[in-house]
């Protein structure tokens, strides 16, 4: 059962690792070729910059894992043959998706430092710990709300996990673009509110003056409770839809 989808995490892992890899390996070939002029300059990096940064390439994964469930839709009536029950099987799936996620997370960050070891600027890099799992916290936790959310809207749409999937990030995107438009007051307030569930929104910065109005503590424990209940939400409806 969860064999299929530790088998599609691994298929969605080794090919977002040959993106990373490739965008390492161009960046190599242009500075050791000497077309690319890199101004180094003094100044430090933060690596709860570089966790932020890697945020969006766990977003990534997570849009293309969401998909687990919902993908089964044709042989939903053979997998409910098996001696377990529907809630258990779907947790399994979630476990599956959740651990690629924390991988995919980890992958870019890695690929992000191979880049900057590459242009030389690694020793500029200044680990921040304190502040660095809290980031980490938020970029994963904002990942797996993503995941939930997808996987909750389609659990009902069997067979429409990649348009769901794919119309999320237009629709994440635009909530979090809208928000700075001239809108009336009325719309602008909805939009406001229909941003808590926008990860994008969380995720937006790491102070409570840019995407939605929290402190850091708050956003991470919102993530990850909004992560929760929809997960919870989407293997439910999952489990008790009609064959």
């Amino acid at each position: 059962m969860e064999y299929v989808e530790i088998l599609r995490a691994r298929r969605v892992l080794f090919w977002y690792g040959i993106v990373l890899l490739g965008l390492v390996l161009i960046t190599a070939l242009s500075v050791f070729g000497g077309h690319a002029d890199i101004q180094r300059g003094n100044s430090d990096t933060k690596f709860s910059s570089v966790l932020a940064g890697a945020m969006f390439g766990a977003f990534v994964v997570a849009t293309f894992i969401a998909t687990g469930l919902n993908a089964e839709s044709a042989t939903t009536a053979i997998i409910w043959t098996r001696p377990t029950a529907r809630d258990t099987i779907a947790w399994r799936y979630v476990a599956v998706d959740a651990a690629a996620i924390a991988v995919g997370y980890a992958m870019i960050v890695v690929a992000i430092l191979a880049v900057m070891a590459v242009i030389g600027v690694l020793d500029k890099v200044v680990y921040d710990v304190l502040f660095s799992l809290p980031v980490a916290a938020l970029g994963l936790g904002a990942a797996l709300m993503c995941y939930a959310l997808v996987s909750l809207a389609a659990a009902r749409l069997p067979g429409r996990g990649g348009l769901i999937a794919g119309l999320s990030w237009a629709v994440f995107l635009v909530a979090v673009g809208v928000r700075a438009a001239p809108l009336p007051s009325l719309l602008h307030g909805i939009i406001v509110a229909l941003d808590y569930l926008n990860p994008l929104a969380y995720v937006g910065g790491t102070h409570s003056d840019s995407g939605v109005p929290l402190d850091l503590p708050v956003r991470i424990a919102m993530v990850w409770a909004i992560a929760a209940v929809a997960a919870v939400a989407s293997v439910r409806l999952w489990s008790t839809r009609e064959v």
